[in-house]
């Protein structure tokens, strides 16, 4: 009989940790080293949606892995959002603290608030809808069709009724490299019989 994991967390936003885990070139073994841990799927469950670290064993572990060994030290806005998307947003852990962050980062000032990064904040008009469930077996697809928008390549999905375009196209718009590229925003303009006039 075979035993399936359940996935407890969005994949579509715990999958950053494998892409910017591979970037680095950290393998998830390395990865498991890293934290010490002796069951070797620990890691590719986080990564997978599967489980999370406990925060009071392993916070401080984790913020060194995304600065260090992720080297998210030279981009700490994309630190951020995945602390903010993933960490907070999935695992419920709480917001990071400037003495956590000073160490990585020379510009913390002693006197800031934990806040949340500037585009997700802000409210924006016309926005796509949230993500009610992340897509199975969509993973490769994903990247592709993520590849040619940050790639400045036009983009169309099409198909028949009912095949997931729109699925698909509110994961892109929810996308944390994808919004972090179209930083001005993306504008939802809904179509069809119900359409978005002011949108369009």
């Amino acid at each position: 009989m075979t035993k399936y994991k359940v996935t407890r967390f969005n994949v579509a936003k715990t999958a950053h940790l494998v892409e910017l885990r591979e970037a680095a070139n950290i393998t998830s073994v390395q990865a498991l080293k890293f934290f010490g841990k002796k069951d070797r799927e620990t890691v590719r469950n986080w990564e997978l949606g599967h489980t999370r670290p406990n925060e009071k064993q392993d916070r401080l572990r984790f913020i060194q892995y995304l600065a260090e060994e992720l080297k998210l030290r030279h981009n700490r806005q994309i630190l951020e959002e995945i602390w903010h998307d993933v960490v907070m947003g999935e695992w419920k852990w709480s917001a990071l603290q400037p003495d956590e962050l000073r160490k990585y980062f020379s510009d913390i000032d002693v006197d800031i608030k934990p806040v949340t990064p500037e585009f997700i904040r802000k409210p924006i008009l016309l926005a796509p809808p949230p993500l009610s469930h992340s897509l199975i077996g969509r993973g490769n697809l994903l990247r592709k069709l993520r590849h040619r928008l940050l790639t400045g390549k036009h983009l169309v999905l099409s198909g028949m009724p009912g095949v997931g375009k729109t699925a698909l196209a509110i994961e892109l718009a929810n996308d944390l490299f994808v919004r972090k590229h179209f930083h001005d925003g993306v504008l939802w303009a809904r179509l069809g019989r119900k359409a978005n006039v002011l949108g369009e």
